[in-house]
């Protein structure tokens, strides 16, 4: 058994015990989803998103007027070195 299937059968046996509507429960099932022949999910599409593309555009507008990563992480709920990474386009390039 590989290690996907062995997860999607934990997540399923822990349906059992579990609410119908618990958070973990959802992010489990989503991140197991097999991605489309397409290959990683990116961006908004991606189970563990954080961010949306309208976050990504104000984030980036608000570090140009002089917000620091610091402040900006502890608004979104990311890293500092995320919000750089955002920041300099080294994640979300595609967005304008």
């Amino acid at each position: 058994m590989n290690h996907h299937a062995l997860a999607t059968e934990l997540t399923e046996r822990l349906a059992e015990y579990l609410p119908a509507n618990d958070p973990f429960l959802s992010f489990a099932r989503r991140a197991l989803a097999r991605p489309a022949a397409g290959g990683f999910k990116r961006g908004e599409h991606n189970p563990a998103n954080v961010l949306t593309v309208d976050n990504v555009r104000t984030m980036r507008r608000e570090r140009e007027q002089g917000l620091t990563c610091g402040q900006l992480a502890v608004r979104y709920g990311i890293s500092s070195k995320q919000v750089w990474r955002i920041c300099k386009r080294e994640q979300w390039s595609w967005v304008q």
